[in-house]
């Protein structure tokens, strides 16, 4: 919940009320949902294979799954396999091994 309490702070907006969070925790969860569906026909976003859509979308999702705390993956297992299969390319896995040490900092540094 941080995140959402976060972002708009840094751009001088007030808070959001937690009535105001939790629509926007669920508006983010019917998302990963239509998310889920989609990826259930397809193995990439676009289809066979991966893009950069693919790349930009992995990193959107680790970074609001790490900042809110959703656990998507075990919330929603087609997307945790297409994860799976974003990390497969040696790019992709390299920088998020870089990512996930440096989020771990950061969120050491924010409590």
């Amino acid at each position: 919940m941080k995140a959402i309490v976060i972002g708009p702070m840094m751009l001088g907006a007030p808070a959001p009320s937690d009535s105001e969070k939790e629509k926007l925790i669920s508006n983010i969860m019917d998302t990963f949902a239509e998310i889920e569906k989609k990826l259930k026909k397809t193995k990439f976003l676009n289809g066979p294979k991966m893009y950069i859509a693919d790349v930009f979308l992995f990193n959107h999702i680790v970074n609001v799954d790490a900042f809110l705390q959703l656990d998507v993956r075990s919330k929603f297992s087609t997307i945790s396999a297409w994860m799976d299969e974003v990390l497969k390319d040696e790019v992709v896995a390299n920088v998020h091994e870089i990512f996930q040490k440096t989020l771990k900092e950061m969120m050491a540094n924010m409590k």
